[in-house]
């Protein structure tokens, strides 16, 4: 699995778990049977097409030029953002282009928030159609009030709902997260723990 995969779906994972908060509080304040319910409503099909959503949005950000996954580069990792040793060492960061990369990050964060409550809100509107049978879906297509209730679906997303916040949030920390850099992985260093002659033996 590439460090992009891993990244989405670690934030996709954050996301759900961070929108289930509320679930504890509801545990401690209405009883286990409401906790139920609201578990059933965090983990329903439309907030799984919103996590799903949210992570084509983020893995398109973290496709993006400057925005990619740094690759694992040989050496130890330095802390104030690139690595030292041959082959590792990295240019001062000019203030102009950190501007820029944050700038960056704030919008496909945004943009990642803005999929994944249009995501959720589309899949309430289907999932009410359904529901309604496809004549009544049908009517309220030609009458417009399926896309108006979509439109105020979305809005209360953005503006009420705390659940387009998070998602920013969540977002711009994995968009953060991509650009910092990791150290490769020594090749052998783990078989070399386990040969006879790393244990003081000679082999034969």
């Amino acid at each position: 699995m590439s460090r992009r995969a891993r990244l989405v779906a670690g934030g996709c994972t954050l996301l759900l778990a961070v929108e289930a908060v509320p679930l504890i509080i509801l545990w401690g304040v209405e009883g286990p049977e409401t906790a139920g319910d609201a578990a059933l409503v965090a983990v329903s099909s439309p907030a799984l097409v919103g996590i799903a959503g949210f992570a084509v949005a983020l893995a398109a950000g973290l496709s993006m030029p400057g925005l990619e996954p740094v690759k694992p580069l040989p050496g130890p990792v330095d802390e104030r953002g690139g690595t030292s040793g041959a082959g590792g060492a990295c240019g001062p960061h000019l203030p102009t282009s950190q501007l820029q990369t944050g700038l960056r990050r704030a919008r496909w964060a945004a943009i990642a928030a803005l999929a994944h409550v249009a995501a959720l809100a589309l899949a309430y509107v289907l999932d009410n159609g359904a529901r309604a049978g496809s004549r009544a879906f049908g009517e309220s297509l030609d009458d417009g009030s399926a896309m108006w209730g979509f439109a105020v679906l979305v809005i209360h997303g953005l503006v009420l709902d705390p659940r387009g916040l998070v998602a920013f949030g969540v977002a711009f920390v994995v968009l953060g997260l991509a650009r910092r850099p990791v150290r490769a992985a020594v090749p052998g260093r783990a078989a070399s723990r386990t040969t006879p002659w790393s244990r003081g033996r000679r082999p034969g």
